[in-house]
């Protein structure tokens, strides 16, 4: 989103203060104060969790791969070739994902997707004589050609414009980002740098996120009274699941979601902007957002 406050670092002190600093991948963080040794050996954990959450992101934005040249329901627009060797064909998948998503920030969708396979003769090896000898092999390299589609049934009208003032928070979503543990001091992490960065959260919780917080059941205002945050929260409805929930909000308001969900289940949410974040070691992180 171009009107991100782009490369901020929160830094919480002892005070809970926030202090905001540029950050080397944009988007927002809330560092811990670890120092020294120990400081470096878990800025190097926030760094892997970083990249490794960068590529799900960017592999994650492109919600179909075929070998047909168009894709049912879709206007498709090329925009250039990728090219990986892999063997197998999932890999080969993942891996062109990875690099059209990289190189076309436009592409959603991969098609024409193909591959040729060689034989090639290759030094193995050297005898006790210094001769080399050879093997043969096979080199497989798969094609597809990156596009963005376009819903038929909005090919003509104005690309819509995203929010940058609001979030719909996937709460139940955000609280096991640290160890896969529902933790409120996660969330409010996650809303104290939404809040920094003139983003109103609006938080969703599946029907059993009170239980998980607090051992027993807990009704919103219980919630919102531990999260010492004053902004809107709710519980989904209880005939709806929470992605549902969230989806439809988001798309009503205009606004991107804040999960690590990838709604893969859900053709509305292909074109939503989903906002992908971490916490470890006490560093919260969030990702500029992507469909």
């Amino acid at each position: 989103m171009n009107d991100l406050i782009g490369r901020i670092r929160v830094r919480l002190n002892r005070l809970l203060t926030l202090i905001i600093s540029p950050l080397k991948t944009g988007g927002l963080r809330t560092a811990g104060t670890t120092e020294g040794g120990a400081g470096d050996a878990a800025e190097n954990e926030v760094e892997q969790a970083r990249r490794q959450l960068e590529r799900i992101r960017l592999v994650s934005s492109i919600f179909e791969t075929t070998d047909a040249d168009r894709i049912d329901g879709y206007h498709v627009q090329p925009l250039g070739w990728v090219a990986s060797e892999r063997v197998e064909r999932s890999s080969a998948e993942y891996a062109l994902r990875d690099e059209a998503a990289r190189t076309h920030p436009e592409a959603n969708v991969l098609i024409k997707l193909s591959s040729t396979s060689v034989s090639e003769r290759y030094v193995a090896g050297v005898g006790a004589k210094g001769n080399a000898y050879y093997q043969s092999r096979r080199k497989t390299t798969w094609e597809a050609l990156a596009a963005h589609a376009t819903p038929l049934a909005e090919v003509d009208r104005p690309a819509r414009r995203w929010r940058s003032d609001l979030a719909i928070v996937d709460g139940s979503n955000v609280m096991h980002w640290d160890e896969q543990t529902p933790k409120i001091e996660t969330l409010q992490a996650v809303i104290d740098l939404l809040l920094a960065n003139r983003q109103t959260p609006h938080v969703v919780f599946d029907r059993n996120a009170g239980f998980k917080l607090t051992g027993k059941p807990a009704t919103i205002q219980k919630i919102k009274s531990l999260m010492a945050r004053d902004v809107n929260m709710e519980y989904c409805p209880p005939s709806e699941p929470a992605d549902i929930s969230i989806i439809s909000l988001a798309i009503d308001l205009g606004a991107p979601i804040v999960s690590n969900d990838q709604f893969k289940d859900s053709i509305r949410a292909r074109h939503v902007p989903k906002i992908k974040g971490f916490s470890v070691n006490g560093t919260t992180e969030l990702l500029d957002p992507r469909p």
